[in-house]
Formats: C-alpha cells, structure tokens, sequence
C-alpha cells in the first residue's frame, strides 16, 4: 500500500504543485466497494457547507444515479477520534452526507460507495495536511479561504514542533500552494497576518518628529563601520556554513557583509517586497517588537 510519503513524491515542499496533482496521483491506488455506513465522519474537517447546499448536492446524485469518483479513507484499526466504524474519512465528506441522506430518502438509493483506502495517518498533522489536499476542490469565498489557511497554519506549526518544517520555502508561499495558488501569496500572509494578531502600525508622516526625520538622514548616510578582522579561520567557515543554512531555509539572499549580517527582502524582477516576512521569521511583529 502506498504510504503518505509516497503519494508526496513530487508534490515536494518546493515545487509547483496544485491538490488536483495530488488528488490524481491517488486515483491510481485499486479502490474498492463498501458500504456508507461503515464510513465515518471525521471531526478534523471544518467542511462548513450550508444545509441547503448539502440538500441540493444529495438531490443532484440522486438524479444522476450514484458516486463513481472513489472516496478517501483510512482503515480505523486503531478506533481514533472515539469511532468504532471501520474507515475513517479522509476525502468526500460532501459525497458522504449525500449518500447517507439519500439512503434514508430512496429505498433504491446507492448504499455501496467505491472508495481508496489509504494508509492510516502518522499523526493529526499528517491527517490534517491529507483531509485539506484531498477536499480543496470546490470554489470558495474569500472566508473559507482564510478558514483553510488557518487550518494550513495548523499543520506547518505541527510540522515545525515535530522538527519537519518545510526548507527553502516561506509558510505563505507554502499555504498557497497547498491551496492550488487559487489565491496569491500576498492574500495568504494577510490572512496569517489576521490570525496571527499582526497589525501594522504606520505612522503619518506629519507627526513624524523633526528629531526623528534627522536621525532617519544620519541612518541613511551613515557609513559603514571598519571592522578588524580578527576572525579565525574555523569561526569563518562556522559562520559560512550558517549563512548557507539561513538561505536553505528562509528561501532568500543571505550575507555577511564588513560586520553586517544582510537579507534580502526585495527582488524586483519578481515583483517581491518580504520585509515584513523576514521580521516574523526573525522573531520579530511587523512594528519590529520581539513577539
């Protein structure tokens, strides 16, 4: 059976790789038949679908006579979640709800679903991360987006904890591929701005200080220090091998500079402004406080 990993082969951290290539590449697994009632819900899915949009969708398979696209499932040895039914959902949830209302509606009503069967999740974020790429297929509002890169944020935090955080890629850039880059990056790090807390504080500029506006002209020409070098040559290779890791996993330009340790935020043949990206991976609110 093909494990998660397996499925991921090509879907890397990095690539370009919308759901629908993961969907498809799980539509090559043997599927097999077995009744909706041993399927159970799972709790992990913040499917939000309107009672009248499930009722609609149930009349809608009722009238084209079944389910033939496989749902996603995973054997629930292990009864997660408190449920004693045999599989546990991964992917379908709005086919399910249809199936399981039209059964008790039409005596003649598809009780036999195909389905793949997966192999048990790891763990909750790898379960998350599968229910997330396996749904994400139907259009959405700009509020079901935020919900899901909410929902993203939860899996790259459990990632982070369990030491597999993604490398070379920011978290923004990340989510928005998970969600088929049907929304840019730049919408994805407001909506993790807004969920995070992040608020930008601006300050109009005629009630700068004439103090400040002369220390922003000394900060703007101040030249840069003269630094003897008194490095050994091991410290010189520690801190290369550092600046390599920091580009590796921040994705971005990284130097040591005359005594200056220097990132890059903008690339204008890319159209990119990360300044404040570099704040929250240094630690810092986008108003440069240690958060």
């Amino acid at each position: 059976m093909a494990s998660f990993e397996d499925l991921m082969i090509g879907f890397n951290d990095n690539g370009y790789n919308t759901v629908d290539s993961f969907v498809d590449r799980t539509k090559e697994l043997p599927t097999k038949n077995v009744s909706i009632y041993e399927i159970d819900f799972n709790p992990l899915n913040d499917a939000n679908d309107s009672e009248e949009d499930k009722i609609e969708n149930a009349e809608k398979i009722h009238e084209q006579g079944m389910v033939y696209t496989p749902l996603h499932v995973y054997r629930n040895k292990s009864h997660r979640h408190g449920s004693d039914k045999k599989y546990m959902l991964l992917g379908g949830h709005f086919r399910l709800d249809a199936l399981l209302r039209n059964a008790e509606l039409y005596p003649d009503a598809q009780k036999m679903v195909p389905v793949v069967v997966l192999p048990e999740p790891e763990n909750e974020t790898k379960e998350l991360e599968m229910i997330l790429l396996l749904n994400e297929v139907r259009p959405l509002q700009d509020e079901d987006y935020k919900r899901k890169v909410e929902l993203y944020l939860k899996v790259w935090n459990g990632k982070a904890e369990a030491g597999e955080k993604p490398k070379g890629i920011q978290k923004r850039k990340w989510i928005a591929q998970r969600l088929g880059n049907r929304i840019g990056e730049k919408k994805v790090e407001k909506f993790i701005h807004e969920i995070e807390g992040y608020e930008r504080v601006r300050k109009d500029p005629d009630e700068i200080e004439k103090d400040e506006i002369e220390q922003l002209v000394i900060d703007a020409n101040m030249t840069e220090p003269v630094i003897e070098d008194t490095e050994s040559s091991a410290d010189k290779e520690d801190r290369k091998r550092i600046v390599k890791n920091l580009k590796e996993t921040m994705g971005r330009s990284v130097k040591i500079e005359k005594g200056w340790l220097c990132f890059q935020f903008l690339d204008k043949s890319k159209k990119t402004d990360d300044f404040y990206s570099i704040l929250n991976i240094l630690g810092f609110d986008d108003n440069g406080e240690m958060k």
